[in-house]
């Protein structure tokens, strides 16, 4: 459980008993109020709030009137007798802290009228089932909604285009979150911790996912979306234990370290071809994971990325892996094949020259491209294997009698394929279609020529 910064906590105290020297401070109908240098005035600390409130759009004071224009930092602060609050047309700003570890606020009105929700505004509500965002907000700041355990769901306003840091960390009761079509930003711990929630659909206009924004989301099981993603931060959705799906976007360039770290319920992964990068760690303990075909553009593999993912058997590595970190595949003790498609070997570090287990050295065997055997017998972390082969590739050429392509009217279907994983690839590189599990349905595809993979084994599908 998150701790209060004693630092910002003391701040938040201090502040209660500060103002503005220009300042005058009132109290009606029980509210305090604080002017403001601009004619207007804020709700401040001070008052003693219970039951249900009532926030008027004005007051007077000494023959003025003052609109009311915002609510202050701190000024409901553990008010925990305060059960609801409606707030008028007239509020433009809510300060940090201002409703925060009012644990009995169940209910609260927000006007459209709100520009701006300061950090920690609604922390530690843990009354608070429910709240409609306005649309008037552009960024959710941080620690907004930390530990509202009763909050159940939450529609991101079109509005809003970052979710900043721990904005709903903790939120242990939330099942739904709705995004919209013009977040960019989802920042870190953003939605940690969020133990009911099974299912995120990442918005297409997304384009970072920043580090622990979705740790120990136990409840976790699948994410879909985010085609525009170009960089996962680093333990983004690591101890999601119950993740089993998640579709990587074709904009992916960098998978950070340990962004899936003990996610031991996933059962494969596709990787983008746009992808460049796998991070330290990023797939350990990732026991659920049987084969491993590393995206076609990968250059880098981290230390440790594929560490004890126990069921792991066929590891198939591209053409463009040049460098590979040390024990990245330790502790997979049932792998029995590994391709290797560079001829020249993706150099490994020399003070970790372990790759694998023993038992995978021993045993498994290792398929790299004609003439490069010795290439291996040489290389660093490579030249324990004591079975090496040449001439595969990882994906054979399919036989008519394995499969059948029919195509009709721009539409692709492969006979005896239901059941399989198939891919089909634009000449590009691009995916065009994916899935694990074909159900025989025919594929809508443009004019053009086609790599369709099922398997692992592969045909040229040329549409006119």
């Amino acid at each position: 459980m998150k701790k209060i910064n004693k630092r910002l906590l003391g701040t938040a105290l201090l502040s209660l008993l500060c103002c503005n020297l220009w300042s005058a401070t009132f109290k009606v109908d029980g509210i305090c109020y604080l002017t403001n240098n601009d004619g207007t005035c804020s709700v401040t600390s001070g008052g003693e709030y219970t039951g249900d409130i009532e926030i008027p759009s004005q007051v007077t004071y000494n023959g003025k009137q003052y609109q009311v224009s915002s609510i202050g930092d701190n000024s409901f602060f553990s008010s925990w007798g305060l059960t609801s609050i409606s707030l008028p047309s007239s509020i433009k700003e809510i300060g940090n802290y201002a409703f925060s570890y009012s644990s009995d606020l169940k209910n609260i009105s927000l006007p459209t009228t709100i520009a701006s929700i300061g950090e920690y505004a609604f922390a530690g509500c843990s009354g608070l089932t429910s709240i409609i965002l306005p649309s008037s907000i552009t960024e959710i700041k941080g620690d907004t909604f930390y530990g509202c355990s009763g909050l159940k769901e939450i529609v991101i306003p079109n509005s809003v285009q970052k979710i900043d840091h721990e904005a709903f960390s903790d939120c242990s009761s939330l099942e739904s979150v709705s995004f919209n079509s013009s977040l960019d930003q989802i920042g870190d711990y953003a939605f940690a911790r969020c133990s009911s929630l099974a299912r995120v659909d990442i918005p297409n206009s997304v384009s970072l996912i920043d580090a622990y924004a979705f740790t120990e989301d136990s409840a976790l099981r699948e994410v879909t979306g985010g085609d525009n993603v170009t960089v996962l931060g680093a333990c983004a959705f690591s101890d999601c234990k119950n993740l089993e799906s998640i579709k990587l976007g074709n904009s992916l360039t960098s998978i950070m370290s340990y962004a899936f770290e003990n996610c031991s319920a996933l059962k494969s992964i596709e990787f983008p071809t746009s992808l460049k990068t796998i991070g330290a760690g990023a797939f350990s303990h990732c026991s659920g994971l049987t084969s491993l075909n590393v995206g076609i553009s990968v250059s880098s593999i981290g230390a440790q990325s594929f560490q004890y993912c126990s069921g792991l058997t066929k590891v198939v590595l591209p053409q463009s892996l040049t460098s590979i970190g040390g024990w990245a595949f330790i502790g997979c003790e049932n792998l029995k094949s590994i391709v290797s498609n560079n001829p020249i070997p993706p150099e490994a570090p020399q003070e970790a020259d372990r790759l694998f287990s023993d038992v995978v050295y021993d045993e498994a065997t290792l398929s790299v491209p004609n003439g490069s055997t010795q290439n291996y017998k040489e290389a660093i972390g490579w030249n324990y294997f004591k079975n090496i082969q040449e001439g595969s590739t990882g994906i054979e050429a399919l036989k008519n009698s394995d499969f059948r392509a029919i195509i009709t009217k721009g539409y692709l279907n492969f006979v005896g394929a239901q059941g399989f994983p198939l891919r089909i690839y634009s000449i590009d590189g691009k995916i065009e279609y994916s899935t694990n599990d074909y159900d025989g349905e025919p594929v809508k595809l443009h004019s053009g020529v086609y790599l369709a993979i099922i398997n692992d084994k592969a045909i040229k599908v040329n549409i006119k």
